[in-house]
């Protein structure tokens, strides 16, 4: 079983995102959520991966030179999520459409 992606699908940042995993990894299955979510997740068969830790788990399928992002995993986790979560908040400034 593939390991599922769930994404917030109304967050054009996030769906650029997608699209560039699905070009380079057929590893995941990808799942639109249609409401606003904070944080991707990562649905394996045993657990479930937030925020940096999925980023990180996904980073691990992509080819060279991107799988090379996952030496970040040596930053502690709180200080992850701490970035990750203010990218999360300001994602929607990162569409070229929309100014905050």
């Amino acid at each position: 079983m593939k390991p599922k992606v769930l994404y917030d699908s109304n967050c054009s940042f996030c769906c650029l995102c997608i699209k560039f995993i699905k070009q380079k990894s057929t590893v995941f299955e990808f799942l639109p959520l249609q409401k606003t979510n904070d944080s991707i997740e990562v649905r394996l068969t045993e657990k479930v991966l937030y925020s940096s830790d999925a980023v990180l788990f996904i980073v691990k399928w992509l080819p060279y030179p991107y799988k090379f992002l996952t030496v970040l995993r040596i930053i502690p986790k709180s200080v992850r999520d701490m970035v990750y979560q203010w990218i999360a908040k300001k994602r929607y400034c990162l569409d070229s459409n929309n100014s905050c």
